[in-house]
């Protein structure tokens, strides 16, 4: 049943009532573990994250399958996250451990947030065990033990198999000091269905080019990506590893069956890597219920006839990350893309009956404003349904390539980062970046022929209403990225 606690519900049967004593499931001792998301600032005014916990559900998940009973506590989501509110919920949980997240799905939280809650937790009861988890490597680990010295160890590796290791007593996975030796768990043969049921999905959306008039869950259908950019999160994260097909279509079935889920966003950096396995996985799907998905995808590694599968197999949206059409940037980049490729591809999904995202950064070495400026007028002739553009944020411990520099203090922002911003030698300042990204904004939405269009397709969409609200969120979205004085 719901608790109180935002973001968060007590687990269904038995598992919601305290375990008495001691009691033994196998050699283990069944435990209540609250996962804890801690907001970027323990103070108000909240600012709701976008992307649901896909790493605390799967945590959350394993953990009950192992006699646990998890809890999960999204401070994020509190009107008015506090110190207070933050002992109000460790005190309605009542845990015997606690794993707070450094990190999740696209979610990086403060190190400092993360010092001052894990500090107030080891003083309201200094013998409960506090650790850190996510999906951290050991470098990563290290440094939030080095910010988070009242920590009594971090998780390291795949966040189910360190969770489970670290509450049942042991050591695999997990670094008790900053400069301690740590074994990483090994990835789970079979990972469980993340323990959707704990989380409030309802709570998060993502942005409105993205979402769908249902709850969206996200769906691993990979992990890592075989081409890691340097500012990506995932280059801290493991190697990169496909999932069986029949794994993920038993994931699918699950969430279809089990929770009446209707949409699903492959979370995978990068979709569709290998053709075969990708042609695989949609031939098993098509044989699913209808099901509306959307993924990220590298322009270089589909075609036309893939894309018709796609959207055979239920695809309606894909997300291309082409951060710059500079050709210097490109190579310092490592991306390898060029505009043929990049338009070709955009053209190739609008063709298949797909809705098509570009994202571009601001700031990448070997690019300067005017490069920049002509990445933009090239994806404007280009076409694609929507665009976004980022800043680039990396984390302290982070390498950058040759002509890159970090510009000032950790920021936080609306899309869940948080990170110090790359400033690349082609430009003059951050303040010169942020207005590249918001001249980005107004150059690519504020044209009159775009906008009718768009609202021309939607009206005549089954879904017009849902489709009006997307563009109205959409609208406020781009507004607030674009223009001075709104924060993004």
């Amino acid at each position: 049943m719901p608790t109180d606690s935002p973001g968060g519900r007590a687990p269904p049967g038995p598992a919601a009532a305290r375990p008495a004593g001691s009691a033994k499931i196998g050699a283990m001792t069944a435990a209540r573990v609250l996962l804890l998301l801690p907001p970027n600032r323990l103070a108000p005014p909240a600012r709701p994250p976008l992307h649901a916990p896909l790493f605390t559900a799967l945590m959350a998940a394993a953990l009950r399958e192992a006699g646990h009973a998890p809890i999960v506590v999204d401070l994020h989501l509190h009107p008015r996250p506090s110190p207070a509110a933050l002992d109000a919920v460790v005190a309605q949980a009542d845990p015997d451990q606690i794993i707070v997240l450094h990190s999740d799905y696209n979610r990086q939280v403060a190190p400092e947030t993360i010092a001052e809650v894990v500090a107030r937790l080891k003083a309201g009861r200094p013998a409960r065990p506090v650790v850190l988890g996510g999906r951290l490597s050991l470098d990563i680990a290290r440094a939030a033990l080095r910010e988070a010295t009242a920590a009594d160890g971090a998780l390291v590796g795949e966040p189910e198999a360190s969770a489970v290791a670290f509450v049942s007593g042991q050591p695999a996975g997990l670094l008790r000091q900053p400069d301690g030796p740590a074994p990483a768990a090994p990835l789970p043969v079979d990972p469980p269905v993340p323990a959707w049921d704990l989380v409030q999905l309802s709570a998060y959306g993502y942005a409105p080019h993205q979402s769908t008039a249902e709850p969206v869950v996200p769906v691993l259908a990979s992990r890592g990506c075989p081409h890691p950019c340097f500012w990506c999160e995932v280059r801290d994260q493991g190697a990169y590893a496909r999932r069986p097909v029949e794994q993920v279509l038993a994931e699918l079935r699950l969430l279809m069956l089990r929770d009446g889920v209707r949409s699903v966003f492959f979370a995978d950096p990068t979709f569709g890597v290998d053709p075969r396995w990708t042609t695989e996985l949609l031939e098993g799907m098509a044989g699913l219920p209808p099901l509306r998905w959307s993924a990220m995808v590298r322009p270089d590694h589909v075609h036309g006839a893939m894309l018709r599968r796609f959207r055979a197999a239920g695809c309606w949206s894909v997300l291309y990350g082409v951060e710059s059409l500079n050709p210097a940037a490109q190579r310092a980049a490592g991306k390898g893309l060029s505009a043929a490729v990049v338009g070709e591809a955009i053209g190739a999904a609008k063709a298949a009956g797909l809705e098509v995202i570009a994202s571009a950064l601001v700031g990448l070495p070997g690019d300067d404003p005017a490069g920049f400026r002509a990445t933009v007028e090239q994806l404007v002739n280009m076409g694609p349904d929507f665009a976004q553009f980022f800043t680039i944020r990396v984390p302290p411990h982070r390498a950058l390539p040759a002509g890159a520099r970090r510009a000032g203090a950790l920021e936080g922002g609306r899309h869940d980062f948080t990170g110090q911003v790359v400033l690349s030698d082609g430009f003059r300042d951050s303040a010169e970046l942020e207005a590249l990204r918001r001249w980005a904004f107004r150059r690519f939405y504020l044209r009159p022929a775009y906008v009718g269009g768009l609202l021309h397709r939607k009206l005549r969409a089954p879904d017009a209403a849902h489709q009006l609200a997307r563009l109205a969120r959409g609208g406020l979205l781009a507004a607030r990225m674009s223009l001075p004085g709104m924060a993004p």
